[in-house]
Formats: structure tokens, sequence, C-alpha cells
């Protein structure tokens, strides 16, 4: 099989070796979260903006968060925290608060929601495209296209998706910028959270409107994935989130 030049049985450099140039590459928290009930989503969305993503905003390392309205997909929430490398979460403030969110009661917007079925966590390091806070990731809409490819393969995926499909994303009218991103290989310590398995690529397009994604240009560059993704993941992955709020984190601000 091969993917406009590029050959899943080829050699290309891998990962590891990819970020051999950038030791410490920037990097997300993809955080997917279920409802919370529906006579509690007011009180949980201005608690959420108001004092968990504010809080993780003083913690080194954290950038910036956004949270979006979840518009195609099974969870209510998506949450990006932007970091500065994937080291942010093993930060010893980030982990005393998880540690003291832990012990809130269970019944608490504190309380650690990695039990809730839905919810999912991964981090990732970026590949490609612009970091935070660069104002092109503020737009109103984010599509998200995720992958799982075999092992075998995901360096020629990751390499095709860098070079060949972002670029083509980024030339469409109404999308302010595209961004890629790997699953780290980081192994995180006790007390820094469930870490989802799944997806292991994603990209990542920032739209001025949600109506991009009707565009016959739009839908073409997308129908390639999608083959690549039918033929080589377990299952599609894409979802979509209308940008609800955003904070800038204070290691942003210097």
């Amino acid at each position: 099989m091969r993917m406009k030049g590029y050959s899943l049985g080829e050699a290309y450099t891998d990962r590891k070796a990819l970020m051999s140039e950038a030791p410490d590459p920037r990097a997300i928290t993809f955080v997917r979260v279920p409802s919370y009930g529906s006579d509690r989503t007011r009180a949980y969305e201005e608690w959420y903006d108001g004092t968990h993503i504010p809080q993780r905003m003083t913690k080194p390392g954290f950038l910036g968060g956004l949270r979006y309205d979840c518009i195609l997909g099974r969870q209510r929430y998506l949450v990006m925290y932007e970091l500065a490398s994937a080291a942010a979460p093993e930060g010893a403030e980030y982990v005393a608060l998880r540690r003291w969110e832990s012990q809130q009661p269970p019944d608490s917007f504190e309380a650690p929601g990695l039990t809730r079925p839905g919810f999912e966590r991964g981090v990732y390091d970026q590949v490609g495209g612009p970091e935070w806070p660069n104002p092109t990731l503020l737009a109103p809409f984010v599509h998200i296209a995720g992958f799982s490819p075999p092992h075998s393969a995901q360096p020629a995926v990751d390499a095709w998706l860098r070079e060949v499909h972002a670029p083509l994303l980024a030339t469409l009218r109404g999308v302010t910028a595209v961004r890629t991103f790997v699953m780290t290989r980081r192994t995180f310590g006790a007390g820094t959270g469930l870490i989802s398995t799944y997806p292991r690529i994603m990209t990542l397009t920032y739209l001025d409107d949600a109506s991009v994604l009707e565009g016959s240009e739009f839908v073409a560059i997308q129908s390639e994935s999608r083959r690549i993704e039918n033929t080589l993941d377990r299952e599609p992955y894409v979802v979509m989130g209308k940008l609800a709020f955003s904070a800038t984190g204070v290691d942003a601000q210097d």
C-alpha cells in the first residue's frame, strides 16, 4: 500500500529520531469528558472554567487551557491543556493538586472523573503546526482526526500527515491552523492520572466556521485520510468541538 509517495514498507525516520532534534517538544493533554448530568451541567461548567482550569494555569509547564463543547463525538466536552513539554504533568505542584483532588468527596466536582464511563485522557507531543499561544489556535471550532495504525506503519502515517495531509488542509479557506501530534512515549508516574492509549496520532484542524467541513475541498482531503484510516486503523476516530472557554498559563505570560 502507498500513500501518495509513502510506502508502508519503506524506512522512515521514526519518532525517536524525529524528536532527537527537539528533545523537549511542546505537548498537549487531550481530555475527553463525559456529561456530568443535566441537573448540574451549568454549575459544572462554571466550576470547570472558573476553578479547575485556572488552578492548572498556575502550575509550571501549563501554558494554556481550552474547553470545547463537543458537537461531534460521544463525550460532552473536549479539553486541551497546552504544555511546555510532556513532563509538565509530573511536576510536583501539579501532582500535589491532583492528590488533593483525589481526597475530595466522591460527589464533588473536584473528585477525579477517572471512574466515570467515557472519560479519556492522553498526552501528546507536538510534531507540526503553530504553538500556543498563537492566536490562530483560538478559532471557534476544532476538528480532530485520530489514527491508531499498527506500530510498523506509524512512521509512514505520521510522515504523510505532517508532510502531505496537514499542508493541504492549511491551504483551505476558513482553516486558521493545522497541528499534528503523536502520543508521547514518556512513562508517567503515580498520581498523574489515567492515560488512554488511543488515538496514537492526531491532526487538529482549527476552523473559522463549522461549514468548512461541508466544502468539497475539505471533504476530498479528508476522504484520503479516511481511506488510510479504514485500511490501517481499528476504528475511525473523529470528534469536533466548539470553543467555550480559554485561559493562558502563568508560564506563557512571561
